[in-house]
């Protein structure tokens, strides 16, 4: 079931899958022999990303006492693009992450269409063995009359009317919860105001990751599990406006 607002547009979804990294081999070789197996099924883009990694030390200061931040390259993502169902799949060491973008029919389209053929392959090369948590996104843009307050979309941001008059200017906020023994939700808004617009927009993630706990759910269990929760939160978490 796909959920529909007046106040909102669907921008992206992902189901994302971690694995035991002591079960699975992992190389950059891997890259090419997934490639091989799902370019003829349209995912023919390549893009490689490099994750960096920030790391503050105190100890490490410049002339005036502050810490230097030290960066550095860590893993490497590769990133597949199909560019006629605007879709995507993302691969990392222990990680595949299959992304969509609108036009969204609902998660067990995503899953029969996309996720499930594609981590055949994956599998089919040596990798998929044991996972440990599964996690739906939903990414959502939110079109806001400038002199409305944002609490009144989203229930879960602080109310700072108390120390005097206030309005929106920008927005950065993200916080995670245990729902339970096994569920984390991570919460991400994030936007701006334009003055030159009537509207602000902002972008509302929500995720919610199922984990793998006793190590005897199967992907489909923990994704759907993932997919219900996160949908539940949006829609508690949201205005009906």
């Amino acid at each position: 079931m796909i959920i529909k607002r007046n106040n909102h547009s669907l921008v992206e979804v992902a189901c994302s899958i971690w694995f035991d990294p002591n079960l699975n081999d992992w190389d950059s070789t891997y890259f090419g022999k997934f490639y091989d197996k799902i370019k003829d099924l349209g995912y023919n883009q390549k893009e490689e990303k490099k994750v960096i990694e920030i790391h503050i030390d105190d100890t490490n200061q410049d002339g005036d006492g502050m810490p230097i931040p030290q960066t550095k390259s860590s893993e490497v993502r590769m990133i597949f693009r199909n560019s006629e169902n605007n879709a995507a799949i993302m691969l990392s060491n222990n990680l595949i992450s299959f992304n969509k973008l609108t036009p969204y029919n609902g998660w067990d389209d995503l899953m029969d269409k996309i996720v499930n053929p594609c981590l055949k392959i994956y599998k089919e090369i040596g990798l998929g063995k044991g996972a440990i948590q599964v996690s739906a996104l939903y990414l959502n843009k939110f079109t806001i009359p400038m002199n409305e307050k944002l609490i009144n979309y989203f229930n879960f941001i602080p109310v700072i009317e108390d120390i005097g008059e206030v309005s929106d200017r920008s927005l950065e906020f993200q916080t995670h919860y245990d729902i339970g023994s096994n569920l984390e939700l991570v919460l991400k808004l994030n936007g701006g105001t334009n003055h030159q617009k009537d509207n602000k927009e902002v972008f509302f993630e929500c995720v919610c990751i199922a984990k793998n706990i006793n190590g005897i759910s199967t992907i489909g269990e923990l994704s759907e599990l993932a997919h219900q929760k996160a949908r539940s939160a949006f829609i508690q978490l949201t205005s009906t406006k």
